[in-house]
């Protein structure tokens, strides 16, 4: 006797589960059946939400690798390099970013944080507060009013909980400005 039935879930078939059974007396009945559509169903399911979920992982990584860096000033007298290694596994991507960018007055801007949360959500709010201080450091805002700006965009959008820092370094008097919110402060190595 062999059953074999359709594994569909939110109306696409995925596959197909075969049940055989090779006893010469077994023979499928109408409630065997109606229990394998039922489990069959259930597998259908769980597989497409790991699939999904497994997707939504990959565009969350890919978003937040793309979010950080590529390149990092290129300042006379100086060498900014940065190493970013997550702290969570690949299935936990969340909001981390690091970040350096010249100022139209030629200052140095130093950036770093943490969105609250895990996976696209996160990954989506860290580029909206990465981008609002890099434009509120553009206007020439103080350390402190950079955070406040942001604030005000979390607020607005719902964004959540975000720990940052964000500095700004004068070029000509390394005299370098910061501000935290809920961050370690910035450490600063000679």
């Amino acid at each position: 006797s062999i059953m074999c039935v359709q594994l569909i879930a939110r109306g696409k078939t995925l596959g197909a589960d075969t049940f055989v059974n090779a006893e010469s007396t077994g023979r499928y009945a109408p409630d065997d059946l109606e229990f394998s559509e039922i489990l069959c169903r259930r597998a259908a399911m769980a597989y497409d939400n790991a699939r999904g979920y497994a997707r939504l992982q990959r565009v969350a990584e890919a978003l937040q690798t793309a979010s950080l860096p590529t390149s990092l000033p290129d300042i006379p007298g100086m060498r900014i390099c940065a190493t970013y290694r997550a702290g969570a596994k690949e299935s936990e991507i969340g909001g981390d970013w690091y970040d350096a960018f010249e100022l139209p007055d030629g200052e140095l801007a130093l950036s770093v944080g943490d969105v609250a949360g895990k996976g696209l959500k996160a990954a989506v709010a860290m580029g909206a507060v990465r981008q609002a201080f890099r434009a509120a450091a553009f206007e020439g805002a103080s350390p402190a009013d950079v955070l406040n700006s942001a604030n005000k965009l979390l607020c607005h959008q719902n964004i959540g909980m975000v720990t940052a820092a964000i500095g700004i370094l004068n070029i000509e008097t390394r005299v370098f400005t910061f501000s935290t919110a809920g961050h370690p402060p910035i450490l600063s190595i000679r």
